[in-house]
């Protein structure tokens, strides 16, 4: 009985050890599930590309808010930003935010504000944020005076390339 037990044990408490180990999350990784995930702060050194070499990164993050959609394209270093509003919250172009570029730190609040482009560096069609600039740090605050943390911060840099 000893001999038939003692393996069983030892191979569940060797596989409980393993099945706790993060090896396969990548490090500069966002869980795009988890909102507790926003607080803090990283920074992205590697980019992503595709097959055509074009798109570096496309991150997709849920938030108490809504979707939040960021996307940085390699052929001109322009950053594309894209906030879609959850259907229970709003709807069309119901959705308002507040962008701030200060030095080389753009600032994004969303919010039910009125749109603000304070830079040329911003180019705005519809809900999608275009930013030109070949080295950005991209902090995103979140408002949520529903909850009782006040504001959700992120801070992404992405290094320029080539």
């Amino acid at each position: 009985m000893y001999r038939i037990l003692m393996p069983l044990i030892v191979s569940i408490i060797f596989f409980g050890i393993s099945s706790c180990s993060d090896d396969d999350d990548e490090p500069g990784k966002l869980d795009s599930l988890n909102a507790s995930s926003w607080l803090g702060e990283v920074e992205i050194e590697e980019l992503d590309y595709d097959s055509n070499n074009s798109l570096i990164r496309q991150e997709i993050y849920t938030t108490d808010e809504g979707l939040f959609n960021l996307i940085v394209l390699n052929d001109d270093k322009t950053a594309l930003i894209k906030y879609q509003c959850d259907k229970t919250e709003c709807n069309g172009n119901e959705y308002n935010g507040k962008w701030e570029l200060i030095h080389n730190t753009l600032k994004v609040v969303i919010n039910r504000e009125e749109l603000n482009a304070l830079s040329d560096l911003i180019v705005i069609e519809g809900d999608i944020v275009q930013i030109s600039a070949p080295e950005l740090i991209i902090e995103v605050v979140f408002d949520a005076p529903s909850t009782s943390v006040a504001k959700r911060v992120r801070r992404l840099k992405y290094i320029s390339v080539g």
